[in-house]
């Protein structure tokens, strides 16, 4: 087994080990809307997770960092892709009909004191 291959390896371990724990999260909020009887039930469901929630997001830091390790090109293409979409988003939400650029936060704010 090549290097490229280990490490390819070791973060699809790491994103199948966040995927696989955060589904658990996922369910009971999913759940929360329909099973709990009573407050008492609905504190349980919360402290159910309590334990494991932080770390599930440490699965997903670690991953990324194996990636940003092991394939840094890999890691900027998936960052500038992210950030691409975080740009669009907000030129669609900052910018008033017949802007040409985003406002930002200020210009979203603005519009909705309106």
């Amino acid at each position: 087994m090549d290097l490229e291959t280990f490490w390819f390896c070791l973060i699809a371990l790491l994103w199948a080990g966040y995927f696989v724990l955060e589904g658990f999260d996922f369910g009971v909020g999913m759940l929360l809307p329909f099973l709990p009887r009573d407050e008492r039930e609905r504190g349980l469901m919360f402290k159910s997770i309590g334990p494991v929630r932080d770390g599930n997001e440490l699965w997903l830091v670690v991953a990324a960092g194996t990636t940003f390790a092991a394939f840094p090109t890999w890691y900027a293409s998936m960052a500038l892709g992210e950030h691409d979409r975080k740009r669009r988003r907000a030129f669609v939400l900052g910018s008033g009909a017949g802007e040409s650029r985003p406002r930002g936060a200020a210009g979203l704010l603005s519009r909705l004191q309106r």
